[in-house]
């Protein structure tokens, strides 16, 4: 506080940032305290300031929320402890989200929170994103600075999800229950299935499952992960009664490349 807190509220589009202020504002408005602070809030700005005083009136640090429709190309030096950035699936490129994580820089209890569903797009920012926070929760990568909480239904080898499952809705909603209903999910469900182009907007918004992400055979962190399991020599292994095979083709449609061991 007394070097000044900075809050930005942060999403691809300004009516979705507003989301969070207003709330805010309407908090401040409830307990009749919006009197206290510099509240502006039209087309040119949205933001909310109230300046500290100590018992002798003189300044003593100020608080700073302000809303911003993320725009890289005209928005930069920013300088803010705790930013929180919503619905980045929708933010077309990284600068988008690091712009803001970069605020951070000057501060050390800084914290960019980062919120979203799924989108449909597996080269974006947000998936790669992802991808990388379920390494680090399945303990494929080691980053103690960042924290991972994902919440979705559950997926087969195949990418299949059994989305008329009631307990897949709830895996994919926290408060479900609470201010999901079960009955809405449900009925979502049913038309998902009935209608087949409603299937892929249930799957990322209300179950969190990206719609077009693709299967690789295997993951390379994932078998570093399991192989760092074992500390076998050359040696050891060349004396295991092991008869094994493997085979690999890599061709495309008009070549042809095939590469074979045998042991």
């Amino acid at each position: 506080r007394k070097s000044g807190a900075k809050l930005y509220i942060v999403a691809a589009s300004m009516k979705q940032a507003l989301e969070s202020f207003e709330d805010i504002l309407y908090t401040l408005r409830y307990r009749g305290m919006a009197g206290e602070f510099r509240i502006r809030n039209n087309n040119a700005e949205h933001s909310i300031h109230l300046d500290f005083l100590d018992e002798e009136g003189n300044p003593d640090g100020f608080i700073h929320i302000e809303a911003l429709a993320s725009n890289p190309d005209a928005q930069d030096s920013f300088n803010a402890p705790f930013t929180i950035a919503d619905e980045i699936h929708a933010m077309k490129k990284a600068a988008q989200y690091n712009r803001f994580k970069e605020a951070g820089k000057a501060y050390t209890n800084k914290i960019m929170l980062g919120i979203t569903t799924a989108g449909d797009n597996v080269n974006s920012f947000c998936y790669r994103r992802m991808e990388y926070g379920i390494k680090v929760v399945t303990g494929q990568v080691k980053d103690d600075s960042l924290f991972v909480f994902i919440s979705r239904a559950d997926q087969d080898e195949k990418g299949n999800v059994d989305y008329l499952n009631p307990l897949q809705h709830q895996k994919a909603n926290p408060s479900y229950g609470v201010t999901i209903r079960p009955s809405d999910m449900m009925q979502a469900a049913i038309e998902a299935q009935n209608d087949p182009q409603q299937r892929k907007d249930f799957f990322s918004r209300s179950l969190n499952i990206y719609t077009t992400a693709l299967n690789a055979w295997f993951d390379l962190s994932k078998f570093k992960q399991s192989d760092g399991k074992y500390s076998w020599t050359l040696e050891q292994l060349a004396r295991l009664p092991v008869k094994w095979y493997g085979g690999a083709d890599l061709s495309r449609m008009h070549d042809l490349t095939a590469a074979a061991l045998w042991g």
